[in-house]
């Protein structure tokens, strides 16, 4: 894409609830001018638009972006009014997400690039702003004239999804401060609570803006209401990404001396752990709800709430869709709308079962299996005020952008992610045939850990992995209006946040090929906690399960023996720190309609646990297969390719295929999804080794994470010369 065609675009994300037409976007020198068409502003608009143009200083570059009508009308009335623009936005509400498809229909209608912005543009001050990131970001994701488009870190288009309140007031202040006298504003990492909560042990990971980002993308990626059939293994991919996220969330867990999450109990009325989110949501002007301790799960009915499309709905009609949904497990087959069976004794059933809890669009019949996934996120989301008697906001469960705040989101996914292995429970084991490739053996794995001179260690390199907490700054000038700073060009208001790192490393997998050709293998590469709560080593019936995936790639391995080299920052299941606007404007070059949007992926500052001070043991599981057998032929993707560090690309592990077949043919998680012996929970005694020994082509290494309590800054932020002011608590 031209550079000049994709910053028309970016600029778009800039102040989403401030009209185009009241100040320029863009930072420094240049600036950027939407013309809009006289007949789409009000009278007062047009004058103020005019007026407010007066206060931009005559020093600045103006690039002006004229805006026509595009070639195919439109009308948002019914998106107006489903979604008021000072409502709030979810995509767990079943009304909201038809608006927001609507407007996603209407700008992939538009025929070309020029009219596709052109829609944009005009509709953008007339909607919901959430709304409008949604349907904008699913649309020009499937446009293939929008190749190569950039979308800037979520966090710096909607930061009040991301920053609490306090820190927003302090920015505000610093906004009235001239640019050379304003300071840093850097986030406690401690900020919204203390270890009296337990809880709060792993705050850092459930309030990680990388992986709440990667939540709302993965949504926007895999919409709800996609067109039955379109999106490729759907259900699965479902399972499967919210499945490692929990293997990670029970993963850090155990890092800090928490037992694993227990499911939520879906027959008792009580939700046991509190939430204080702190957040502030920009548009509707409303803070999100808190919850105490030992709240009850009601019946709820929000349709009285402005812009509230969930009308009523009993816990017990809740109780019953997830009831029936086992029952079909057991029973070995679904119930079909309009009558008919649907057989779930195939690899197939997993699709169909979690299509059944989220009740999308390939489910056999919604009607009977209802919609567990979202309602249960609106019912704990609504749990404070269920009938809109106190006119209070939703808690943070209502958004997949911040829902991962919360500790109950965690509870409610172990117990969704139960139902779907229960699903896989039933599957047959996989035999010696399944497991093993003839002639290839993995004989020897190691990581090698890399230095940063910051971070003196004195570990030995080899399968010694370290962590550490690195500061990252976001702009949130481009997210929010502060006055007079967006005409005046005052420059940058700058928060620090804090998160977890690790030192890069690299895999070193010595392999032999006995064959006389070359073999073309995928590499998978997977790591698991090696103890329990107790300490105690786990049994594999329970590790299993706790294995997540780090890479998966492909390779050719020559006959002999060779070493397989691959640095962490290739992870194909990861996605780099998210572009910035500044980034954006700075990179002038044009990339090519082979380099999609940066969006949906596990933030890469998250690929390793935290572990522990004295070092947590790991299983680190790499396997080979023939990528001969794994490719599957009708997908245009090649299973396992990279593209360069630094360029744009998603993960196809946790995300799947836009428009395309999902590359590899193996279920999801292979070989870790599914029971490895039968009547697996009654080998006790059974540990990875005995999984592992029996086929050449898999391998096990113990791996240590030691986590090094010392914070580092990533650089490339705002000027170290500025003042720093901490918010804490």
């Amino acid at each position: 894409m031209d550079y000049n065609d994709e910053i028309k675009f970016v600029c778009l994300c800039e102040r989403i609830g401030e009209p185009l037409y009241a100040s320029p976007r863009g930072h420094g020198a240049t600036k950027y001018l939407y013309n809009l068409p006289a007949d789409h502003l009000q009278p007062y608009e047009a004058q103020a638009m005019v007026e407010l143009r007066k206060l931009i200083p005559q020093s600045t570059t103006i690039v002006e972006i004229p805006v026509y009508k595009p070639s195919v009308p439109y009308d948002l009335t019914s998106i107006q009014k489903a979604v008021p623009r000072n409502a709030i936005f979810s995509e767990m509400d079943v009304g909201h997400l038809r608006a927001a498809d609507e407007l996603t229909r209407m700008l992939l209608s538009q025929p070309n690039r020029a009219d596709f912005f052109n829609a944009c543009a005009l509709c953008r001050d007339s909607v919901n702003p959430h709304l409008w990131v949604n349907a904008f970001t699913k649309a020009a994701l499937r446009r293939p004239d929008m190749r190569g488009f950039r979308l800037p870190a979520l966090w710096e288009i909607m930061p009040d999804l991301f920053i609490e309140a306090r820190p927003w007031k302090e920015a505000i202040k610093q906004a009235t401060l001239p640019a050379r006298e304003r300071a840093i504003i850097i986030i406690d990492k401690d900020f919204t609570g203390t270890n009296l909560n337990p809880h709060h042990k792993v705050a850092y990971f459930m309030e990680d803006i990388g992986g709440n980002s990667h939540h709302w993308h993965w949504h926007v990626v895999n919409p709800f209401f996609a067109p039955k059939g379109s999106v490729d293994r759907k259900g699965e991919i479902f399972y499967y990404m919210h499945h490692g996220m929990l293997a990670r969330y029970d993963t850090e867990r155990l890092a800090n001396g928490l037992n694993r999450v227990v499911p939520f109990e879906i027959h008792k009325d009580l939700v046991e752990e509190a939430c204080f989110p702190k957040l502030t949501l920009q548009n509707a002007a409303v803070n999100f709800s808190d919850r105490q301790e030992n709240t009850l799960l009601r019946d709820f009915n929000r349709s009285r709430e402005p812009g509230g499309n969930l009308g009523f709905l009993t816990i017990q009609e809740l109780r019953a869709w997830c009831d029936r949904i086992v029952e079909a497990i057991d029973a070995g087959f679904a119930i079909q709308e309009g009558g008919g069976r649907v057989d779930l004794r195939t690899e197939k059933g997993i699709d169909i079962v979690t299509n059944m809890w989220e009740s999308n669009s390939d489910t056999p019949h919604r009607k009977y299996y209802g919609m567990p996934h979202n309602y249960g996120h609106s019912a704990f989301g609504f749990c404070h005020d269920p009938d809109f008697r106190y006119k209070a906001p939703p808690g943070v469960m209502y958004l997949p952008a911040t829902s991962m705040r919360d500790p109950t989101f965690w509870r409610w996914h172990k117990y969704l992610d139960l139902i779907s292995q229960r699903q896989k429970d039933y599957l047959p084991i996989y035999t010696q045939e399944n497991l093993q490739w003839t002639g290839i053996a993995v004989t020897e794995i190691q990581v090698v850990r890399g230095e940063d001179s910051r971070l003196p260690v004195t570990l030995d390199p080899v399968n010694n992995l370290v962590t550490h907490w690195l500061q990252s700054d976001i702009e949130l000038s481009r997210g929010l209006d502060f006055g007079r700073t967006n005409f005046n060009g005052l420059g940058s208001i700058w928060v620090r946040t804090t998160h977890v790192q690790h030192l890069p490393f690299i895999y070193r997998i010595r392999v032999t090929n006995q064959t006389r050709a070359d073999a073309q293998a995928t590499v998978r590469i997977f790591m698991a906690p090696k103890l329990d709560e107790n300490g105690d080593k786990l049994p594999f019936f329970e590790q299993r399960t706790l294995f997540f995936e780090m890479d998966k790639f492909t390779t050719i391995v020559p006959p002999g023996d060779s070493i397989i080299i691959q640095k962490s920052e290739n992870s194909t299941l990861t996605v780099p720190w998210a572009q910035t606007f500044r980034e954006i404007e700075r990179d002038v070059k044009s990339l090519s309609r082979a380099q999609g949007m940066c969006s949906c992926g596990w933030p890469d500052h998250l690929l390793l646990p935290r572990g522990k001070v004295d070092g947590m043991p790991f299983d680190l599981f790499v396997m080979l297969t023939n990528t001969q057998i794994d490719q599957v032929a009708s997908s245009r993707r090649q299973l396992g390719t990279l593209t360069p560090k630094g360029t744009c690309r998603d993960s196809i592990s946790y995300c799947g295929m836009i428009d395309d077949k999902f590359p590899d043919s193996r279920p999801m998680g292979y070989p870790f999804d599914r029971p490895a012996v039968e009547d697996e929970r009654s080998h006790l005694d059974m540990f990875v080794e005995e999984f592992v020994t029996p086929v050449s082509n898999m391998g096990t290494a113990e791996v240590k994470i030691f986590h090094v309590d010392k914070t580092l800054l990533r650089g490339n932020g705002a000027p170290e010369t500025l003042r720093k002011i901490h918010v804490t608590p």
